[in-house]
């Protein structure tokens, strides 16, 4: 073969290999999506039904109703804790594994724009959200009243992980997007015009229900808070803390808001990641209908030796 025949060979391959690795990384940023917007509605629907079914335990006549996800699915052998732990987890993986920072021009802002020391923007998306979210799913939590000195350093590992995925994800997206407070990144960033309204719109979303997340549960946690009716435990001095009779009133209601709160962040966070696979043009690359044959040109000595 002539070295043009070569050049075209070598070209159809590098330019096979490119699209496969933008396709595949939107095939996997999709996926991952997609199990994380399961593992938040099946927790939400398995957790709400464990809490109707235990309403005549308890003098109120109402069952647990936890105030966080986390502690929702606290538990790796309830049904909750189950759902969540593998949808959120394979589509942490799923998402990491995509590497699609580096492989959408929508969120690649280059190597040189640096956030801090000398790690820049497109190395925090890659390696903050995706493994905060596989220490939310992986290192549970314990409620509060119940947790011990040991449960205390799962509770943080487990808070670290929720920083890492909503509030990284933020500071992430925010400077991609120019959002609010934050400068323009200094490259030029290919974002649609209706894809960054939608994205813009999704940040605020995760912003305001974070917010209220944890304005309420600031409001929760306050000692002796004038609230009628919190849950009540058992004394700690007569044994391991036990739930004696569960909460009522205001008090249920800010649990229910704090709930709904948080998820509805982690919804529209996760809706964020689908509204980047929507618009980018990675998705609709067409691949070259037949694979190139490999080693189909032969060095002029191997085919001398074969004559």
């Amino acid at each position: 073969p002539s070295i043009n025949e070569r050049l075209e060979h070598v070209e159809k391959r590098v330019t096979y290999q490119e699209g496969y690795t933008r396709k595949r990384s939107t095939a996997l940023l999709c996926l991952g999506s997609c199990f994380g917007l399961l593992g938040f509605f099946f927790a939400f629907i398995t957790g709400v039904m464990k809490s109707f079914a235990g309403e005549e335990k308890f003098p109120s006549k109402r069952g647990y109703f936890p105030p966080t996800v986390s502690e929702m699915v606290h538990d790796p052998m309830d049904p909750a804790g189950k759902a969540f732990f593998a949808f959120e987890f394979i589509g942490a993986i799923f998402i990491f594994l995509s590497w699609y920072p580096w492989a959408m021009r929508s969120v690649y802002l280059g190597d040189d724009d640096v956030a801090c020391f000398s790690i820049s923007w497109v190395m925090l998306r890659q390696f903050v959200p995706a493994p905060g979210m596989m220490l939310v799913a992986t290192v549970t939590t314990t409620p509060i009243a119940q947790a011990t000195i040991r449960d205390w350093f799962t509770i943080s590992i487990h808070l670290s992980g929720a920083m890492m995925m909503f509030v990284g994800y933020v500071i992430i997206e925010g400077k991609t997007l120019g959002w609010r407070c934050f400068s323009p990144p200094e490259g030029e960033t290919f974002i649609k015009e209706n894809e960054r309204k939608w994205r813009v719109f999704f940040m605020d979303m995760v912003a305001f229900w974070y917010i209220a997340f944890f304005a309420v549960q600031i409001a929760l946690g306050i000692p002796n808070v004038p609230i009628c009716c919190g849950d009540k435990y058992s004394d700690p001095s007569d044994g391991p803390v036990v739930l004696t009779d569960t909460a009522s009133g205001l008090f249920l209601w800010l649990k229910i808001l704090s709930y709904a709160a948080e998820v509805i962040c982690g919804i529209n966070l996760i809706m964020s990641h689908l509204t980047i696979w929507y618009y980018c043009n990675e998705r609709h690359i067409d691949l070259e209908d037949e694979l190139t044959e490999m080693g189909g040109y032969k060095a002029p000595l191997m085919q001398a030796l074969a004559q």
